[in-house]
């Protein structure tokens, strides 16, 4: 902070080539971790609650023993879940492209 200000920068300067480069990877590293937790979430609140959705029809066969269609569910639910997380590592690329190879 001490350099950018001694070279003459503004405040401007400080926030956009300082100290948003800095919290972008704990930003892209929250988001990563609240689609894992989000998911997680919403299927245990279908499993429970709701009486349509992904999760309840995965809890619904099952019940009932209809086990292509229950893992059919489940692997639309993976699918989803990996394509949404490498959007968010697609976002980090471009965003921050000194973290993204660090993988």
């Amino acid at each position: 902070m001490n350099v950018v200000r001694s070279f003459g920068g503004t405040d401007r300067d400080l926030y956009v080539k300082v100290i948003l480069p800095s919290v972008v990877p704990y930003v892209v590293a929250a988001a990563r971790l609240a689609i894992g937790r989000g998911l997680i979430g919403i299927l245990v609140g279908e499993f429970y609650a709701a009486s349509e959705g992904l999760g309840f029809a995965i809890s619904r066969f099952g019940d009932t023993y209809r086990l292509p269609e229950m893992f059919a569910g489940i692997v639309v639910l993976a699918v989803v879940a990996v394509g949404l997380t490498s959007g968010v590592r697609r976002i980090e690329a471009s965003v921050a492209p000194w973290r993204a190879g660090r993988r």
